[in-house]
């Protein structure tokens, strides 16, 4: 990335973006000092982050640059972030979200929505899943679990385990409580169906699977517009080749109020 200098002027204030969703492989060449580009709160917390998480911090920093000013014009080094990831020119109108798994990293941006929340797991045989789904899941989705086979099942969890995820991402509430606060059926005829506790409308949700990982994006727009998904290539503390993904398995659907 170049010299460090504010933002540009954003282009994108007030106006609807799609969500963009970017995924890649956290590198394991990091530098001993954080880049010159990172913003005072970002060189504070990579100063509190062990050696295991800093390539998780720098390649997710790298990747929310990159999509930010693919959205909001500038060029990545120019959009500062605070500690969390999210703009500090808030006048952008823009939203992020984080997620990793292992080495993994996704990252969202979105313009013109009261919220944002990406997860992303990579699935492995889930033991006891009637244990965790009598904690986390409604009766409803407890028993559509019970009801599938085995080879579905773990799909089937996954799914629904990044969509609760995303949720409670994008409405700010915590995970504790809040997981059965959005809950989904699925009709032998209509399909898929999400409600959630909830009186706002916009509310709308995309789960599919890239590669082998389960991802999920749940935001709030007036326009139905499902993200685009890319992955790309990191080097160190610089983003290389981005490349268009056609995910698998994809539903996306508004989540309908619930009163």
């Amino acid at each position: 990335m170049g010299s460090r200098c504010d933002p540009a002027e954003p282009r994108v204030s007030g106006l609807v973006v799609p969500p963009r969703v970017r995924l890649a492989v956290a590198g394991s060449d990091v530098p001993a000092q954080p880049p010159h580009w990172f913003s005072a709160p970002e060189t504070h917390r990579w100063a509190s982050l062990g050696a295991r998480r800093k390539p998780l911090f720098l390649g997710s920093r790298v990747l929310l640059r990159n999509l930010l000013a693919d959205a909001g014009g500038g060029s990545p080094e120019q959009w500062l972030l605070d500690g969390r990831g999210a703009p500090l020119d808030s006048a952008s109108g823009l939203k992020t979200s984080i997620s990793h798994h292992a080495a993994r990293v996704a990252v969202a941006v979105c313009g013109a929505t009261d919220g944002l929340g990406v997860d992303l797991e990579r699935p492995r045989d889930v033991v006891d899943s009637g244990r965790i789904a009598a904690r986390w899941f409604s009766a409803d989705e407890q028993a559509l679990l019970a009801q599938a086979e085995a080879k579905q099942m773990n799909a089937l969890f996954y799914r629904l385990w990044t969509l609760k995820e995303a949720w409670v991402k994008a409405t700010g509430r915590g995970l504790a409580g809040n997981f059965q606060a959005i809950q989904a059926e699925i009709d032998p005829v209509s399909g898929w169906r999400l409600t959630a506790d909830t009186a706002a409308t916009g509310w709308q949700a995309w789960s599919g699977k890239v590669e082998e990982d389960w991802l999920a994006v749940v935001w709030n727009s007036n326009k139905q517009t499902p993200p685009s998904i890319s992955t790309a290539t990191l080097f160190a503390d610089r983003c290389g080749e981005v490349r268009a993904e056609m995910p698998a398995a994809t539903i996306h659907l508004p989540v309908e109020p619930r009163l």
